[in-house]
């Protein structure tokens, strides 16, 4: 491949594009076919990073995905200058401590390879890291130096094999995201509870049946996921997350909800759908925030009566079993500005409405 201009800050291989500039551009394409249409460099399937980029000290960004890379040569380090190195959905099984010497580097990207390990010098990289994607790997182990990254933001980890997260990971105190869905979890180390800037948690898809009463810690959490797990009710430690806005514990094993969930004030969204549910406590509908409730999956059959109009005017999404169904209910609720959507399943029998829901005459 040829034709790269000496100005390029950014190039771009992908195995599903193809070439769209005609040389005078500072982002360039290069053709290249799907994975399953050539195993040939010759055809524009690329198994390793061409010497050509390599020499191009001034790039800023390089991103070669969904081609068939399996190593990262040692040249890497002539591209100093690299902020994003993106090589997803490659087939590389270890990753190359000289990318760790690129001291500019902020974006790495490994998602969707095969790496079953992270070297410990990753900690090289804790000035300038700030995402680091390592999604659909072959992960077992996160080395402790993981905890030197001081200033990494979003860490990827969904979609491998890990037991376990070392407690060094308290250290990153700049920490926002952190996706754990989908591993072999079956505790919650104190050191994620220690994530102080942490908004998004994920965790669905493990084996956890509890949570650490440190989990209260994590001040800035909005978002915590923790669908497909093994939880029979809800972790009393959530109710302690005050600014938590989006709650999901879709598909786990609840058979009900404590009186304590009015103590999340700022749940805009909960989606309970999925469990064995048969009723709600009251002090649910105090919750004049929310705007996405989601029941679908339950044996719930009545709501009760002591909710009011308005606590079901703030809620536009509203789920209760699988099958929509759409209820005249405009002039009950004049207040709201979404119709009220209710649903259910047709093997259950209908979800009845206290009559207080209903205007008299």
């Amino acid at each position: 491949m040829t034709g790269i201009v000496q100005t390029a800050r950014y190039i771009r291989y992908s195995s599903q594009v193809q070439s769209t500039d005609d040389g005078s551009s500072s982002v360039l394409q290069y053709p290249s076919r799907r994975i399953f249409h050539s195993h040939s460099e010759q055809d524009g399937y690329l198994t390793t990073i061409p010497q050509d980029i390599l020499h191009k000290v001034k790039l800023t960004q390089l991103s070669i995905v969904r081609n068939g890379i399996e190593g990262i040569p040692d040249e890497i380090t002539h591209l100093q200058n690299l902020h994003h190195l993106i090589l997803a959905n490659n087939r590389i099984s270890a990753l190359n401590v000289r990318v760790l010497e690129l001291k500019c580097l902020s974006v790495l990207d490994l998602s969707g390879n095969r790496l079953s390990a992270l070297p410990p010098e990753i900690g090289q990289l804790g000035s300038t890291l700030h995402q680091l994607y390592l999604n659909s790997n072959e992960l077992t182990v996160v080395p402790s130096e993981i905890g030197t990254l001081k200033e990494l933001k979003m860490l990827g980890l969904n979609d491998n094999m890990l037991e376990a997260i070392p407690n060094t990971i308290g250290s990153c105190k700049s920490l926002q995201e952190l996706g754990l869905e989908r591993n072999r979890l079956t505790s919650l180390s104190d050191g994620i509870c220690a994530l102080e800037s942490l908004k998004k948690l994920g965790l669905s898809g493990n084996l956890l049946t509890s949570l650490p009463k440190s989990i209260g810690n994590l001040a800035s959490l909005e978002m915590l996921s923790l669908d497909d797990n093994k939880f029979s009710f809800v972790p009393i430690e959530v109710y302690s997350l005050k600014g938590l806005k989006v709650l999901s514990l879709a598909d786990n094993l609840l058979t009900s909800v404590q009186p304590d969930v009015r103590n999340l004030p700022q749940l805009t969204l909960i989606n309970l759908e999925g469990n064995c549910l048969t009723v709600l406590p009251e002090e649910f509908w105090s919750l004049t925030t929310l705007v996405t409730l989601s029941l679908a999956g339950n044996e719930l059959s009545s709501l009760s009566p002591s909710i009011s109009k308005h606590a079901l005017c703030s809620i536009s999404n509203w789920s209760c079993r699988l099958s929509p169904l759409y209820l005249p209910l405009q002039s009950s609720f004049p207040l709201s500005p979404h119709p009220v959507i209710l649903s259910f399943s047709p093997t259950l029998p209908p979800l009845s409405l206290p009559l207080s829901l209903y205007p008299l005459s």
